[in-house]
């Protein structure tokens, strides 16, 4: 019995910890849009298997917001037509057990065959206490089929790296 109550105890100190962790640091966001397997999307969504890529930082605040900054193309069709994807500048977040989640508002883009309606696109990211994963995360919309059933559809992964502080 008191295994287990130091075993909750330390996984609650892992849920709490996490999110004083991050704020006042900066990271860079990778967003890697395209098909992926088991999504629900339209079979004609990115059917073509090109992948548009957008880059942004993302500075952690104390009120769980995130300030998204230097939205821009990475590489791709997003790249070579200069698509400009319009984001709101603050995002929210959640910490959650070892799930970090970012919930960014946007006013939609198509290039090519990968095209998303303006709306929320929710992010996903395993954390390990204070430190981000860096192996990829999952980028999320929430669409209805057949105007009543509520899912969420994959449209993406997404992956973070510290950027240097600055002194």
């Amino acid at each position: 019995m008191l295994a287990l109550f130091f075993l909750f105890a330390f996984r609650s100190a892992l849920c709490l910890k996490p999110s004083s962790a991050l704020i006042g640091s900066r990271h860079s966001a990778i967003l890697n849009f395209g098909r992926e397997t088991n999504t629900w999307m339209p079979s004609r969504w990115a059917a073509s298997g090109e992948r548009v890529l957008f880059t942004f930082d993302i500075a952690w605040n104390a009120d769980s917001t995130a300030s998204i900054l230097n939205c821009r193309p990475l590489q791709g069709l997003a790249l070579g037509t200069s698509t400009k994807w319009n984001i709101q500048k603050d995002a929210l977040y959640t910490i959650d057990g070892s799930t970090l989640r970012l919930k960014v508002k946007h006013d939609g883009f198509s290039v090519g065959d990968c095209d998303l309606d303006p709306g929320d696109l929710y992010l996903a990211l395993p954390i390990f206490g204070s430190v981000l994963s860096s192996k990829p995360g999952i980028m999320t919309i929430i669409a209805y089929r057949l105007l009543i059933r509520k899912e969420r559809r994959i449209v993406g992964i997404w992956q973070v790296s510290p950027l240097p502080t600055i002194n």
